[in-house]
């Protein structure tokens, strides 16, 4: 079906003959109809990720007592954390923690031991320096946390471009966190971010009429 368009036209695979924001091709590969304003592909294909924001987020094991084993968030150099912000836990095996604040049950704990380890500063060895591995929700990832060694852990933000249907997000904001919520404005469609790494966001993408589905984006790629 050739929708009516005028394929003697050299740039017809470039013209958006309905005003949905998506080109003749967009819509020829998305099996939409290039006439409808109201049939257009995934919306989803308009957003771009456009900025990775990485915050310091330092943590520390400092000691161990008993089955417990004392691990907290400190200052990152040159600043203060507001007192909100800070935590201290006396984490045991196999629960979660810090049991409040912004970052509440980020970080599992799953091992203990111990092992020698070379001092950073000095190049001389420690023997039988305690470790913890701890699991962080965040990234996904097994983290070792070596005594009185500090760790930084990053928080991402993402922010967001969007040019499709409706042209907008509500709410719209500069940066994104990890489980806000959005809507691409005009399409249907509701996103709430799963994941965010140094280089790529994971989102559900829920849409009307349509099953939930996980999107990914990467800095770079305007999708």
């Amino acid at each position: 079906m050739d929708h009516r368009l005028p394929f003697e036209r050299n740039d017809v695979a470039e013209m958006d003959p309905d005003g949905d924001r998506f080109s003749n091709q967009q819509e020829f590969e998305g099996g939409t109809d290039p006439n409808n304003k109201d049939d257009y592909p995934d919306a989803t294909g308009k957003l771009v990720l456009t900025k990775i924001t990485a915050l310091p987020y330092l943590v520390m094991f400092s000691n161990a007592g008993g089955n417990a084993f004392s691990i907290k968030r400190i200052d990152p150099p040159g600043a203060r954390l507001p007192r909100e912000e800070k935590w201290s836990s006396w984490a045991e095996m196999g629960l979660t923690f810090p049991e409040s604040g912004p970052e509440d049950n980020r970080f599992k704990l799953i091992s203990d031991g111990a092992k020698d380890v070379a001092n950073p500063a000095t190049g001389r060895e420690r023997t039988d320096v305690p470790f913890v591995m701890v699991e962080d929700s965040t990234s996904g990832e097994t983290i070792e946390l070596i005594q009185r060694e500090k760790v930084d852990l990053p928080v991402y933000k993402a922010s967001f471009a969007y040019d499709g249907p409706g042209a907008g997000m509500t709410p719209k904001k500069d940066e994104y966190d990890k489980g806000d919520v959005f809507k691409l404005d005009g399409a249907g469609t509701d996103l709430k971010i799963l994941k965010i790494t140094a280089d790529s966001a994971e989102l559900e993408s829920t849409a009307e009429g349509k099953n939930p589905k996980t999107i990914k984006k990467s800095l770079g790629n305007a999708e």
